[in-house]
Parts: C-alpha cells; sequence; structure tokens
C-alpha cells in the first residue's frame, strides 16, 4: 500500500546500509539475507500474513532462522519443478516478447493477438528514483558496503544465475517449439475469430 516506502527502515536510528546486511536488530534486517531463496524455497515463518503484515516485515535479522544451502538447493529445485516458465525481469525485452507474448498467449488460451504491440506492459525492473533522500544507488556504494551485501546474499546470487541458465534453456527450448507452430496457430486463429474476438480481451 505504500509502494515499498519505508521509512522506519530509512530513517531508522543508527541503522546505515552496511548495518541491514550486518547487524542483527536491524529492522527489516532478514529481507537482506538471501530472503528470494527463502521464498522460493517456500520457507515462510508467520501463518496469517493477511493478519500481521506490517509486524512481520519488520522483523529484524536475527529473529528469523538464517537461509542455508539447504534452503538453496530447496529454491533451485523448485524453480525447476514448480514454474512453468522463469523470467530474469531485465532480460524482458520488446525484442523477447515479440515472439513470447504470442507463444504464451496459446499456450495459457489467450487470444493470439492479446495484448500484441503494447509495450508499455514490458515493465522493465527499475527503482523509482528521488523518493527518498535516504535512498541508496549503486554506483555510490563504497567497497565495504557492496561486500556487506554480497556476502549477505551468497545464495540469492547463486540461486540469480542458476535462474538465469534455468531461463535460457526454457526460453530457447520454447521459442523453437513456437517458430515450428506460430504459423499454423496464426492462419487458425484468423479462419476461426473475428477480429473483435481477439483483438481485446481474455478469451473465453
Amino acid at each position: 500500500m505504500d509502494w515499498g516506502y519505508r521509512p522506519e527502515l530509512a530513517y531508522h536510528p543508527g541503522v546505515t546500509f552496511s548495518s541491514w546486511f550486518t547487524d542483527d536488530s536491524a529492522p527489516m534486517g532478514f529481507m537482506a539475507r538471501n530472503h528470494m531463496t527463502r521464498v522460493i524455497c517456500g520457507e515462510t515463518f508467520w501463518d496469517h500474513p493477511e493478519l500481521d503484515m506490517e509486524e512481520h516485515e519488520m522483523k529484524s535479522g536475527g529473529e528469523v532462522a538464517p537461509v542455508t544451502r539447504e534452503h538453496l538447493e530447496c529454491a533451485k529445485h523448485k524453480l525447476t519443478t514448480h514454474f512453468g516458465l522463469v523470467l530474469i525481469v531485465e532480460n524482458n525485452t520488446h525484442e523477447l516478447f515479440e515472439w513470447l507474448q504470442p507463444a504464451l498467449n496459446h499456450l495459457l488460451g489467450y487470444p493470439y493477438f492479446h495484448l500484441a504491440g503494447v509495450k508499455d506492459k514490458i515493465v522493465q525492473n527499475t527503482t523509482p528514483q528521488d523518493t527518498t533522500e535516504a535512498q541508496v544507488r549503486f554506483d555510490t556504494l563504497t567497497a565495504s558496503e557492496l561486500q556487506a551485501a554480497t556476502r549477505a546474499n551468497e545464495f540469492d546470487i547463486e540461486l540469480y544465475e542458476f535462474a538465469k541458465e534455468v531461463s535460457r534453456v526454457q526460453l530457447r527450448r520454447l521459442k523453437a517449439w513456437w517458430e515450428e507452430k506460430q504459423e499454423r496457430v496464426l492462419d487458425e486463429t484468423l479462419a476461426t475469430k473475428t477480429k473483435g474476438e481477439f483483438c481485446c480481451g481474455w478469451g473465453q
């Protein structure tokens, strides 16, 4: 609801960028330590997040059990068994979606041309700038700050590299499949549906 802005963290007394990764008492510290490995593995630490999300999001690093290599292997396994397609957000270019969008439309049962050409639907992985004076920019990080962030997220970094390879293989296979199928799918779509049916809706 607050678009990711956390004044409690940004202005918490004594909390610096480096201490967020190293100080067990820093608020939200658990999110600075291999958090995506935890999430993709499915290791959460509350039963009813809708009831007390704010309280749990502000947990310090010391209040949550640390992520281990077992969690990392769990997350890697789930990426290849629980997800139909892994995409790397910063690689979602318009060129990729020229073929990926109609291929996914077909697989998901949407009209072939659903959202075709709507380039603003391709959202790049960017953070709004100048939302707070305490905002940290990558190009201004010191060597020690970068080292602290890297050390605290070694499993997330490894998971990210693994996800990139999974995505590369999946996209290569999907593109080869689609190149063989797309012409027939397009011909069938044009032959059986009116323009209004595949123009703007989600399909039936």
